[in-house]
């Protein structure tokens, strides 16, 4: 008797396709991604710093950037992707979490990606060049017009 071996190959494959794409991936960040401005440019980047780290302390929270003048403090975040639905609750709770903590300045929060690549590019540009003051507040104030759009 003569077994074909091409039919048990193939039945086999794709029983291990089938386990293996149906495996369940953790898509949670282990670590979340924490960008913080250098303190060594002439504007002082303490305060957001602090907001970064502040706001990551949240369990749902994957990432975070700020930057802030004397009287502002803007923050950007994002959130793994289950926590998607309690978005406005997660945002309100952090405003009022950092208005407490930093009663001195005016606070901004928002969860959209946009603002958060435009605060990312002012880092960067903080920590590859020296950005003058007075152009360093113009940009911070086009991020919080843009913020000012979305809602």
């Amino acid at each position: 008797m003569i077994i074909k071996k091409q039919p048990i190959i193939m039945i086999f494959t794709f029983f291990m396709c089938l386990i293996v794409g149906c495996s369940p991936e953790e898509q949670e960040t282990k670590n979340p991604i924490i960008t913080q401005t250098s303190n060594e440019s002439s504007i002082d980047q303490n305060l957001s710093n602090e907001a970064v780290e502040k706001v990551l302390k949240k369990e749902e929270i994957t990432k975070a950037n700020a930057v802030n003048t004397e009287n502002l403090l803007l923050v950007a975040f994002e959130v793994e992707q289950f926590e998607r639905f309690n978005l406005k609750e997660i945002e309100k709770e952090i405003k009022s979490q950092l208005k407490k903590d930093f009663k001195k300045v005016k606070v901004e929060v928002t969860h959209d990606t946009k603002i958060m690549m435009e605060i990312e590019k002012l880092q960067d540009k903080v920590e590859n060049e020296n950005v003058a003051p007075k152009k360093w507040k113009k940009e911070i104030e086009k991020i919080q017009k843009l913020m000012k759009e979305k809602t």
